[in-house]
């Protein structure tokens, strides 16, 4: 059981990867950033809170996918500033 709850939040950074990369360059990143920590604050707290183990899975899922797309957005909007001489 441990290690699906370990491949289910891979998946969901192999997912999110994806599909953030997709809304930051449609959207642009900070949207992308926005949404990625929405995603993030709600599904953290309700991973804890969670009694099923189906929607556990889901949720650990979501958190993947959230994680995947705050560190891709950020990472790229704190290398992308303009430096100021």
């Amino acid at each position: 059981m441990k290690s699906n709850i370990q491949a289910t939040m891979a998946f969901g950074k192999f997912v999110g990867g994806l599909l953030f990369g997709s809304i930051s360059d449609v959207y642009g990143r900070k949207f992308a950033f926005n949404l990625a920590a929405f995603i993030y604050m709600f599904s953290g707290p309700s991973a804890a809170l969670i009694d099923s183990y189906v929607l556990f899975l889901i949720a650990r899922f979501l958190i993947g996918v959230a994680g995947s797309g705050i560190y891709e957005s950020s990472y790229t909007i704190r290398n992308n500033k303009k430096k100021i001489n």
